[in-house]
């Protein structure tokens, strides 16, 4: 497995420790006829209007801890 990205590598092996699964897809970030986030603000914005569970910055995250309201 490629070293110059530890982080990137500790994160596939604890997936793959937990779901059995080797690999996982990236994909891009944004919603359905929206640009790609660019900045903390769109993720976070996407986040909010998406219903996602968590968000994560590297160091930070954040987690939703009630449903998203789908009104």
């Amino acid at each position: 497995m490629d070293e110059r990205n530890p982080g990137l590598r500790d994160i596939l092996l604890r997936y793959e420790a937990l779901t059995g699964r080797g690999a996982m897809l990236n994909t891009s970030f944004n919603r359905h006829r929206e640009p790609i986030v660019h900045s903390p603000e769109d993720a976070v914005r996407t986040f909010v209007d998406c219903g996602l569970d968590v968000l994560d910055f590297g160091r930070f995250a954040l987690e939703r801890i009630e449903p998203a309201c789908n009104d």
